[in-house]
């Protein structure tokens, strides 16, 4: 699947969809399997810095800070996707972002 997700990303290097992506299955595999939580979460940030309200890309950033321990952040960051998801009426990401949110203590 990384390979996948390379080949897009050399074809198409702003493709938002394959940066958050891959971020995210960096941020999640172990180091062992050749996972990498900085590069994961760099990747996450370029997605979300090219599509700010994309509410299907910033979930993957509040995962990331959550997986770091940084739950205050990521607690924001799931509650600026709830606002996206109301917004957008994005009911997948909107109960995604609840349910984030609330596992963050919110």
């Amino acid at each position: 699947m990384k390979r996948e997700i390379d080949r897009t990303l050399a074809l198409a290097p702003a493709f938002v969809d394959a940066l958050a992506a891959k971020g995210a299955m960096l941020v999640r595999l172990p180091a062992l399997m050749g996972g990498d939580d900085e590069e994961g979460e760099r990747l996450i940030r370029r997605a979300v810095e090219l599509a700010p309200d994309n509410p299907a890309v910033r979930p993957e950033l509040a995962k990331a800070l959550a997986e770091k321990g940084e739950d205050e952040k990521a607690l924001e960051e799931a509650r600026g996707v709830i606002v996206l998801a109301s917004r957008s009426r994005s009911s997948g990401e909107l109960r995604e972002a609840r349910r984030l949110a609330t596992d963050l203590g919110s």
